[in-house]
């Protein structure tokens, strides 16, 4: 893969993953776009960090299960895997939020 090509599939993802994280936060009827890992926090009494790493999981198992699939020969279509990695650098980002929330950064 040449350096293009990679630079444009960062910046392609880069922006889709902005996208989606706009579009899901106005699906949201808090102002606080952390509500839900906090009220998850304290449905399960841990933080908020440890209720959206829950959260996460199932996307990670989810992409595991792709992998598991590629394995064996069957590609995703590029709509699963770009859905299927969005999600994942979106809770990558979504902790970074609520980590530099708790660090007041």
């Amino acid at each position: 893969m040449t350096n293009e090509e990679f630079e444009k599939i960062i910046q392609e993802r880069i922006s889709d993953t902005l996208r989606r994280l706009i579009v899901k936060g106005k699906e949201y009827g808090s102002t606080d776009r952390l509500h839900n890992f906090k009220r998850a926090a304290q449905v399960l009494g841990c933080t908020p960090e440890r209720a959206l790493v829950g959260f996460k999981t199932k996307h990670t198992v989810s992409l595991l299960d792709i992998i598991d699939g590629i394995d064996k020969g069957k590609n995703p279509s590029r709509e699963m895997w770009d859905e299927k990695i969005g999600d994942e650098i979106a809770y990558c980002l979504l902790l970074d939020a609520v980590v530099s929330e708790r660090l007041k950064v």
